[in-house]
Formats: structure tokens, C-alpha cells, sequence
């Protein structure tokens, strides 16, 4: 078993190598850079949301695994939504154990909190906008195995 935890504000630059791996592992490149400062400060302001969580699993002092969540509501009725915003387990240690309990972290913290439906999103493109296929796919067959089927899609085009 692994231990999951909340991340506290105070240790966002315990962020810092895992976002480089997730950004590296989705073929950001120089076409969607990882702009450090922003993300810290996004990540900040969405600890300080009470509709907002991250998860996060420490190894050896480093932080391997995260999940970022995030409670909404539908628009046209009182429906709550768990949303997994970001999920990433570091492929040198990626495991089914570990993408597992994390998953089942989310889904329980999305129940406690009255979710009645918990989606994951992933967008991973290139610069020309087409799907980054191998992560793309490494997500939906997780995903599909946690029991979450596709059920939309998202479009995307630049406007430079």
C-alpha cells in the first residue's frame, strides 16, 4: 500500500519534478510549454478552492503520483460532479497498484462529498492540434478499467 495524502499549500514546490515528468510524458514540447510560475500560482490558487484537491503519493522524498480534483455542479441542475483534472503516476514507477489506490482515493474524497458521477479528463495534442495517441490511449484504458466509459469529446483548433 502507498501513502496518498493532500497535498498542503505550503509544499507546492514539492511539485516541482512531477509536473516536469507529467509535462515531458505528454509531448508538451515547445509547442504547449510548461511555464513554471503559472502553473505554481494556478496550483496555489486552486488549493486555496475549497472545491479543489490534490493527492499526492511521496517516494524516497519525492512526490511520484498526483491527482488533481476538482467539485463542480451542473449547470441546468443540483447534479455534483468529482472531476479528476489531472492524474499522473511517474512512469518509473507506475504500477497498477499504486494508479489504482490513487483512482480510489479521488472516487472515495468524490463520494464523501456527495458526487454522484466522478469523469477524468485527458488532452495531450501536438502543434498542429492531433491527439498525442500513445498517452492519449495509456489514459483511456485506465480509465476503462476504473469502469468509465467515453461518453464526449473535445475539439480543438488554433487561433494564431
Amino acid at each position: 500500500m502507498h501513502d496518498i495524502r493532500k497535498l498542503k499549500a505550503k509544499e507546492m514546490h514539492l511539485m516541482k519534478d512531477i509536473i516536469k515528468h507529467h509535462a515531458a510524458s505528454a509531448e508538451l514540447g515547445n509547442h504547449d510549454p510548461l511555464d513554471e510560475s503559472i502553473c505554481f500560482e494556478n496550483f496555489r490558487m486552486a488549493l486555496i478552492d475549497p472545491n479543489f484537491e490534490i493527492f499526492v503519493c511521496e517516494q524516497n522524498n519525492e512526490i511520484i503520483a498526483y491527482a488533481a480534483t476538482q467539485l463542480t455542479q451542473k449547470l441546468y441542475n443540483n447534479i455534483i460532479i468529482g472531476n479528476v483534472v489531472m492524474f499522473f503516476v511517474r512512469p518509473d514507477v507506475r504500477s497498477k497498484t499504486l494508479s489504482d489506490q490513487l483512482w480510489q482515493t479521488c472516487e472515495d474524497e468524490f463520494y464523501a462529498a456527495g458526487a454522484t458521477i466522478m469523469q477524468a479528463m485527458c488532452i495531450a495534442h501536438t502543434a498542429e492540434f492531433k491527439p498525442t495517441v500513445a498517452f492519449l490511449d495509456r489514459a483511456q484504458s485506465f480509465y476503462r478499467s476504473k469502469g468509465a466509459d467515453c461518453v464526449g469529446y473535445i475539439h480543438m483548433k488554433g487561433l494564431a
